[in-house]
């Protein structure tokens, strides 16, 4: 039977927050754990035709792996489809998923398909996965074994409710190059879920109903999840014949906020009836925006419900938004605007809908990509106080081309007093050896020409000197060869 192992992570955020629990928004990075270890072929399938057995002879990690064979001259240009089923088990926090996968021939993989993995909820048969294509390993299978690294932000949803995963897939096409081969063999073991350390820019705590527009709100202090209290707002139902209903909240930062660096946009979300927000209930759903323009619908960032928001539940929830590397129309370096809007809902269970909002931040994944350090996360990026809560604007945007360019960006922004002094002193003396370099260039420049233009001067002198010499040398060759006789001692003196 398929062993799974599954680690309660000790810290970190649950897709459904309990009332009054705190959020840990700095969340060090957890011990990766098995959805399976492959020490066994028990729950694994494959394609009509495909040998599935457990292989002690080979492993990366425990007591064997799992062990695929194919006669592949019998399925040649043909889909081979590979499923695990494991325990359900809680992925809504993972950040990758990683397994060994050992391959014999890997050209005989179609190039144009490679191999698709999925992880899904619902079982086997089910259709709800979150999906990585083969490009996205950007890689080159060898062929043996293969370390195989799929980030959860590399991978597209297919309606899967991760907090409830429970099956493994792969499937591939294969190709047939007219040649007598060997039996396709494939090989599966180590197969994990893995957390990065996070850190925190806070953005909202939502401890307080002030500043905040639309709908009309206030602030639960029972129920939340996070500081003080929580934003809570609601709205009546409506009925077909009234029309849709839309519920918005917004509100413009205090201060932009830096964030190059950020990941993910997460916050805690409630609602009192998750079922009003369903696909067949709402054209439109469950909409988060966030900007850098201080308003709606301009140099905007916007997710809807399948981009993240997962499968919703009565109570609180946890949404965790991917931000793109370059944010998209968002300007990155100021951010300064959040809102949340329930498009067209048709009826909700209860006599009023419930929405609550607390905990909002954006995370840093400490993957070593991108990464700095704790205390330039929520340093702000304007310390000019009178420019603190203006908006961006296109005028204003730095488009980092390159990675100095990027670093200048990003100074002011992250430094301290102290630090921006040093950076200034390190500026102008870098100016200053510049300059000192041009003008050793401009001198040495200008000592060459002179002496070029001396040497063009002196070489007919020189030229008539070696002249009167070579004459001389030729009428005189005996005196110049002839040796001298040596002085005659002088006589001793005696007085």
């Amino acid at each position: 039977m398929m062993t799974v192992l599954v680690l309660l992570l000790s810290a970190g955020v649950t897709p459904c927050a309990a009332a009054n629990k705190v959020v840990n928004n700095d969340r060090p990075a957890s011990d990766p754990f098995f959805l399976d270890d492959c020490d066994s072929a028990a729950r694994w399938i494959a394609s009509q035709g495909v040998e599935v057995a457990f292989d002690r002879d080979e492993a990366i990690e425990g007591v064997g792996s799992v062990r695929f064979v194919t006669d592949f001259a019998a399925y040649s240009n043909a889909n081979l489809d590979i499923r695990g089923e494991f325990d359900a088990v809680d992925l809504s926090a993972a950040d990758y998923i990683t397994f060994d996968l050992y391959i014999s021939h890997p050209e005989l993989i179609n190039a144009s398909y490679q191999i698709t993995v999925s992880i899904g909820s619902g079982g086997l048969a089910s259709s709800s996965t979150q999906e990585w294509k083969a490009i996205m390993f950007m890689q080159e299978f060898e062929p043996g074994w293969n370390r195989i690294v799929m980030p959860m932000t590399e991978s597209q949803s297919n309606q899967a409710n991760m907090s409830k995963a429970d099956n493994f897939r792969m499937y591939f096409h294969t190709i047939n190059l007219a040649q007598d081969v060997e039996d396709l063999t494939l090989r599966l073991d180590n197969i994990k879920a893995h957390t990065y350390g996070t850190v925190a820019i806070p953005l909202l705590d939502c401890d307080s109903a002030d500043g905040w527009g639309g709908a009309v709100a206030g602030v639960e202090t029972q129920n939340h999840t996070q500081g003080e209290g929580a934003l809570i707002f609601t709205a009546t139902p409506i009925t077909s014949e009234e029309g849709d209903h839309n519920i918005v909240k917004q509100r413009v930062f205090d201060q932009a906020v830096y964030a190059v660096n950020a990941d993910y946009l997460e916050f805690d979300f409630y609602v009192s009836d998750a079922s009003a927000l369903a696909e067949n209930n709402s054209n439109y759903g469950l909409q988060v925006e966030l900007t850098s323009a201080g308003r709606c619908d301009a140099e905007e960032l916007e997710w809807g419900i399948e981009q993240g928001c997962g499968q919703l539940k009565d109570g609180w929830n946890h949404i965790k938004l991917p931000i793109p590397t370059r944010g998209g129309n968002l300007n990155l370096y100021g951010v300064n605007f959040f809102r949340i809007h329930l498009l067209s809902l048709k009826s909700c269970r209860d006599a009023e809908l419930v929405i609550m909002l607390d905990n909002m931040y954006l995370s840093v994944l400490q993957d070593g990509i991108d990464d700095f350090a704790e205390e330039e996360v929520v340093t702000p990026p304007d310390e000019n106080p009178e420019n603190q809560g203006e908006a961006s604007t296109d005028s204003d945007v730095t488009n980092p081309g390159t990675a100095e360019d990027s670093d200048s960006s990003k100074g002011d922004a992250a430094l301290g007093d102290e630090e921006l002094l040093a950076r200034k002193a390190l500026t102008a003396t870098r100016a200053k050896m510049v300059a000192i370099i041009f003008v050793f260039f401009i001198i040495g420049f200008d000592i060459v020409v002179v002496l070029l233009r001396r040497r063009e001067a002196a070489e007919p002198v020189l030229a008539g000197v070696e002249a009167e010499d070579v004459a001389t040398i030729e009428q005189e060759p005996a005196a110049a060869e002839q040796p001298q006789e040596p002085a005659a001692p002088e006589q001793d003196r005696t007085e």
